[in-house]
């Protein structure tokens, strides 16, 4: 995939964007003291800025020096927040392999401001993304089962704990989370059998540590925000939206993630496998001329349904906001795969529960409810 013309213009429009933090040379280099000083003023002061480092009075060789420092100190002690997605990005950039499109918004988004990765390019392209040698050393022995690499792991999985239980409840306590990580693993030490894993009893040491480490994350990555006990979803924008959340549920228990459900709410709002998911998103794709417009639609359509306790009826409207004529004889499959999906998709109102879980009716809609004309009929939940 072209980065430069998948949805950010033309290849001269993005230059122009990048240009002051790029190395602008055919000599490619991974020598830090020289990528210091071929970069260019813009980026080296934004890295002194990333990492907090007053630089004023400075002439460009204090700066380079000082630079150099932070980046060393910093990659050796955040390298165990690595995400897969990082790693990913910098493996390929160490076996000098082309990036797509994924991997390079990674390194503009993240990387580039840390000093952590450089990246060559001329007008002429393509773009070259190096990992400067001593880092290259730190993140090889990270990868090659050093103490680290356990460390690395924890907080991986400490962050899915996190991202999970966010996409599930919208909201939910910090010691909470916490705890969660501290059950769940004593629930596998318990069944290992190579007794590899902490011992159980000694579990409650981890609070401190995994209270950190999520103050860190929380801090530094934007998984979400925090107001006095709580952690809430970024797409809760203030204290109101979270409390109705609280409201809606108070009645109802947080549950333990499963390690299947970690995996599928620590990236997604919904289950992306569950067949009824899977209907709707492809009746979305067939009545979609545009496959990138389908899938905003979906992922809109999720996010009102689990987040906001969407019904079909508001299914229907969202349709029809978009240019698809609903109800008619081309969405009457989309709607009966729909009505089932949000039988049984996880709501926050629900408190990280399906409308089928909790018992309730799964009530039939007409096509006099779907277009939305007055007395026309129930929700389907």
């Amino acid at each position: 995939m072209d980065f430069w013309n998948d949805g950010l213009g033309s290849f001269t429009a993005a230059y122009e964007a990048v240009k002051n933090y790029v190395i602008q040379s055919h000599e490619v280099t991974e020598d830090l003291d020289e990528l210091l000083s071929l970069i260019q003023e813009p980026l080296l002061d934004e890295i002194l800025h990333t990492w907090f480092v007053e630089y004023e009075g400075m002439d460009r060789k204090e700066k380079e020096a000082l630079a150099k420092k932070r980046i060393l100190e910093s990659f050796n002690r955040n390298r165990i927040y690595l995400t897969r997605e990082e790693i990913h990005a910098l493996e390929e950039c160490m076996l000098k392999h082309p990036l797509h499109s994924q991997d390079l918004w990674i390194v503009c988004d993240r990387l580039l401001e840390r000093g952590w990765v450089f990246a060559f390019m001329n007008e002429k392209g393509p773009v070259i993304i190096v990992l400067p040698k001593p880092l290259q050393a730190m993140f090889t022995d990270l990868l090659n089962g050093s103490d680290d690499s356990y460390n690395m792991l924890f907080i991986r999985y400490i962050r899915t704990m996190l991202k999970s239980c966010l996409n599930l409840f919208g909201v939910i306590e910090k010691d909470r989370v916490a705890d969660f990580v501290i059950q769940s693993l004593s629930l596998a030490s318990q069944s290992d059998l190579s007794k590899k894993l902490m011992p159980e009893n000694r579990m409650k040491e981890l609070s401190d540590a995994i209270n950190e480490i999520l103050d860190n994350l929380l801090e530094s990555e934007n998984l979400g925000w925090q107001d006095k006990a709580y952690v809430i979803h970024n797409d809760l924008e203030n204290r109101i939206q979270y409390r109705n959340i609280l409201r809606q549920c108070r009645d109802r228990e947080y549950f333990l993630p499963s390690g299947k459900q970690m995996d599928i709410y620590g990236a997604h709002l919904a289950d992306p496998s569950d067949p009824w998911y899977k209907s709707v998103e492809k009746c979305i794709r067939g009545l979609s001329e545009d496959y990138v417009d389908a899938a905003s639609l979906m992922r809109y359509i999720t996010m009102c349904v689990v987040e906001d306790n969407a019904d079909l009826g508001r299914v229907a409207e969202i349709l029809r906001n978009s240019g698809i004529s609903c109800p008619s004889k081309k969405t009457d499959t989309l709607m009966k795969s729909c009505g089932e999906w949000l039988y049984t998709v996880k709501r926050w109102c629900y408190r990280g529960m399906s409308a089928k879980e909790l018992g309730k009716a799964k009530i039939g809609v007409s096509h006099a409810y779907l277009s939305g004309r007055p007395g026309s009929g129930a929700p389907v939940v």
